[in-house]
Parts: C-alpha cells; structure tokens; sequence
C-alpha cells in the first residue's frame, strides 16, 4: 500500500480470499473553507477508527488491518 492509501485488492492470494474487493472512501479537502464543518468530518472520522471500527464485521465487512488502520489514524490526525 502507498503511502496515499492505493493498493489493488483484485484476486488476493489466498484459498479463502475474496477475487473482488474494495475500500469505501472518503475524501476530505486538504485545505477546508470551512473550519467548523472540518472539525465535525476529524472528530467523525476519529470515531469511526475508533469505537466505529467495531462496526463493519457484524455487517458483513471487512475491518481494517492494523497496518493500515495506524496509517489512517494518522492521516485524521493530520487534518486541519
């Protein structure tokens, strides 16, 4: 995975992997013009790798690795 985040999960290795698979995006502006709809999208997003992470699996999605979800935490982290 780069370091912004693009990889291709198209036919994984793997007997039990799944041939066709994607992330679910969400792009934020990186410089935002308003600074009171941006912290609203930091804490979200804050929540959503946090206590939300739990979330996806019962759904029947996939959670995040731990790799990533440091480089994603990092990343909310850095938002203005």
């Amino acid at each position: 995975m780069t370091n912004d985040f693009r990889t291709s999960l198209t036919n994984p290795p793997g007997k039990e992997s799944y041939p066709i698979a994607s992330f679910t995006w969400f792009y934020v502006p990186a410089r935002p013009q308003d600074s009171l709809r941006s912290h609203a999208v930091k804490e979200y997003l804050s929540w959503v790798y946090a206590s939300g992470k739990k979330s996806p699996k019962p759904q029947g999605y996939a959670p995040l690795p731990p790799s990533v979800l440091q480089k994603v935490r990092a990343k909310v982290a850095s938002l203005q």
